[in-house]
């Protein structure tokens, strides 16, 4: 038997970054880079009038938004959408909506034309700090989220500020903020650092987001397809957030702080460092969380381990926190008494609200 290998450069993933107050702002320097383009957007995305009025001179879908978006039959009439549109090899997707609009989108244009260029306008916090940049699509299939989903960079993503958004908005995107602060030293001194954590003003909450942008991104460029698992600690807190943002029906930044607390006290426990479950008591001052109505039992949440996607040669890895700034992948199998431990212990005595 013969045996060839050769090298195939990929173009680099890249993309750019711009940080705007407004779309006006962003129009003032930007508007003639988007010639071309077809603008698909959340119908209830369109609070800056300079963005909805921009949107409807222009070739544009309005479609409603949510987690229903990411199914696959969604997905069909989606691209039989872009199909009557009839773009071109240089034609732009827009996707203006929260992370659902963007994960679908961006998984849209991946697999059009084996690729359509994507701009992201997100216009909800989490997708605004998380999901609107990095490469990352997917549709829930079979039951599971994010199944389906290949690695898109967008050309660029444009973050704006002033997208009037709700205070249980403002709360969910504190958990992916405090995700990055504790894989980021500098950016998690600033937040232990403040006063008052409980009533952080909004434009100091901006420059937090963007440092955690900037520090996710370099992340990115390390590893931007996770062949070095690298990316993995990006999954902080997300391993038992994940089942318990379906098995419980909770928003996205609720399910990831209850699995924040989860893995801190895990971590703490298998690192033999007290301080680590301390702080569940500093990000309890920035995302105060309720009891559940009801904790599924270890014997529920087991089984759904299966559909996570960070794997190892062992199988399932979760990430844990060595202490703020650096993270740690252990395996499944290893880390399994702690699990079960931590959660019918303290994990089920905090927010279990049926005991």
């Amino acid at each position: 038997m013969q045996h060839d290998s050769i090298s195939i450069p990929f173009p680099e993933p890249r993309t750019d970054l711009f940080f705007a107050m407004d779309w006006a702002e962003f129009l003032t320097h930007n508007d003639r880079r988007l010639d071309d383009r077809l603008v698909i957007a959340d119908r209830l995305a369109l609070s800056d009038r300079v963005l909805d009025q921009w949107v409807r001179s222009r070739p544009h879908l309005l479609i409603d938004g949510g987690e229903a978006v990411k199914e696959w039959d969604r997905l069909g009439a989606l691209l039989s959408d872009i199909v009557r549109y009839h773009p071109k090899r240089h034609t732009r997707l827009v996707a203006i909506g929260g992370g659902s609009v963007g994960d679908a989108l961006g998984f849209a244009a991946g697999i059009f034309w084996r690729g359509l260029s994507l701009w992201q306008i997100p216009s909800t916090p989490l997708a605004w700090i998380d999901s609107s940049h990095g490469g990352k699509t997917g549709i829930n299939f079979a039951g599971a989220k994010n199944q389906l989903g290949i690695y898109w960079m967008p050309e660029a993503t444009v973050l704006l500020q002033n997208w009037n958004w709700s205070d249980p908005l403002w709360n969910d995107l504190k958990a992916e903020l405090f995700k990055m602060a504790l894989l980021d030293r500098p950016l998690f001194d600033q937040i232990a650092a403040y006063p008052n954590l409980a009533s952080v003003d909004r434009t100091t909450i901006f420059q937090w987001m963007r440092l955690a942008v900037m520090k996710k991104l370099s992340l990115v460029a390390t590893d931007p397809f996770e062949i070095k698992r690298l990316r993995f600690q990006l999954n902080l807190g997300h391993t038992l957030g994940h089942i318990l943002e379906k098995r419980c029906s909770l928003s996205h930044g609720t399910a990831i702080s209850y699995g924040l607390h989860f893995i801190l006290e895990v971590s703490a426990r298998w690192f033999g460092d007290p301080a680590l479950s301390r702080l569940r008591t500093l990000y309890a001052s920035f995302r105060p969380l309720a009891k559940l109505a009801e904790v599924p039992s270890w014997e529920t949440i087991e089984p759904l381990l299966a559909h996570d996607k960070k794997r190892g040669p062992d199988g399932l890895v979760w990430v844990c926190l060595k202490t703020p700034g650096e993270s740690a992948l252990v395996s499944h199998q290893e880390l399994s008494p702690y699990l079960r431990e931590v959660y019918d212990g303290s994990f089920r005595d905090s927010f279990d609200g049926s005991c």
